[in-house]
């Protein structure tokens, strides 16, 4: 892979842990793939992000979501469901 940013892999990870966002990045530092971590903490923001809706309006567009289905405010099943019908 090139170094610009068009080749970064962009992930979005929802998870509540903090504790497994940091395993989850420590492993991906030590895969040494090219990849570009954005975190959110609910399916709310979840989907806001994935909307690019505010406080998110300029977020990249992720290539792969880690999502935990034991979330708050809205669960990662929800939020699948949401983004199999968004309408």
């Amino acid at each position: 892979m090139s170094s610009n940013d068009d080749s970064l892999l962009k992930m979005l990870v929802v998870e509540d842990s903090t504790m497994d966002v940091i395993f989850l990045k420590e492993a991906i530092k030590e895969s040494q793939m090219p990849v570009v971590v954005s975190v959110v903490s609910d399916g709310d923001s979840a989907m806001r992000f994935l909307k690019r809706q505010p406080p998110f309006a300029d977020a990249p567009r992720p290539d792969v979501m880690v999502l935990d289905l034991n979330l708050p405010v809205k669960k990662g099943k929800e939020v699948l469901a949401e983004m199999a019908y968004p309408f």
